[in-house]
């Protein structure tokens, strides 16, 4: 009687202690992150590689009820870096639309894979995740190299930009081109950049951004290189945007 006391008491503690166990292990459970690629790979429904030949092509990217216009110049060949290039508030269409493929063009030249995103395809609510839905579809295309991902933003894009790779740490690179930062933007949002570029005129608005980003960068944690344009405002000419365009990539080749 002793004996079986003893055992259902050893009985109990065994599955007393199996339960507390099962329990702490559910509340340690990390919930599935909404950047993961699990996640991500699944919203966009992405199967295995993206065919994108050699040139341009045009691709949409699909989730919940969205479809954006990803506008993809492949250079051809493997292990090729990507740029996604985020435009500004004005968009891109129209002349800007000629000046973006231009970029996407140079980019290519460059043997980088360049992407004109058309974020404005999806409610502004979903721009970011846009973004990093687009990082995603990028990295499955053929001949990319998924370890190599930059983007570049323009103003509105600039910031988006910034934003994006504050919390996607698959982008390697950002490059702000005169835009400000992020509203609620801290610096403990900068330390999860990777290495960003960020450009302003010294007339731009945007100045002050460029310089909390250089103060916050002489504390560390972060790799930040400026270029500031003296005499230049927010609005500059095509010959100077082109320019500068072509400096950039020089840049990105170098650090993406």
């Amino acid at each position: 009687m002793l004996f079986l006391t003893y055992t259902n008491s050893l009985f109990m503690k065994t599955w007393i202690f199996i339960i507390c166990l099962a329990f702490i292990s559910g509340c340690m459970t990390q919930p599935e992150s909404p950047w993961s690629d699990e996640v991500l790979e699944r919203d966009i429904g992405l199967k295995g590689f993206i065919a994108a030949p050699k040139g341009n092509s045009r691709h949409f990217l699909e989730y919940d009820k969205n479809k954006v216009t990803l506008d993809v110049y492949h250079p051809g060949g493997v292990n090729k870096p990507v740029v996604i290039l985020v435009h500004g508030s004005a968009g891109i269409s129209g002349e800007r639309a000629e000046r973006y493929r231009g970029f996407a063009q140079e980019l290519m030249k460059n043997d980088i894979i360049g992407v004109n995103v058309h974020y404005f395809d999806s409610p502004q609510g979903d721009w970011m995740k846009t973004l990093i839905h687009t990082v995603t579809y990028t990295q499955h295309i053929q001949g990319a190299d998924k370890e190599r991902i930059g983007m570049i933003g323009y103003s509105l894009g600039g910031m988006l930009a910034l934003k994006a790779g504050s919390i996607d740490d698959r982008i390697g690179l950002v490059v702000c081109n005169s835009g400000p930062l992020p509203p609620g933007f801290t610096k403990n949002d900068a330390n999860k950049l990777n290495r960003a570029y960020m450009i302003s005129g010294s007339q731009d608005q945007s100045l002050p951004s460029l310089n909390t980003m250089k103060e916050w960068s002489k504390e560390g944690g972060f790799v930040l290189d400026t270029k500031i344009n003296q005499g230049q405002g927010h609005t500059v000419t095509v010959q100077f945007i082109q320019k500068e365009f072509s400096e950039i990539v020089q840049y990105v080749k170098k650090y993406v």
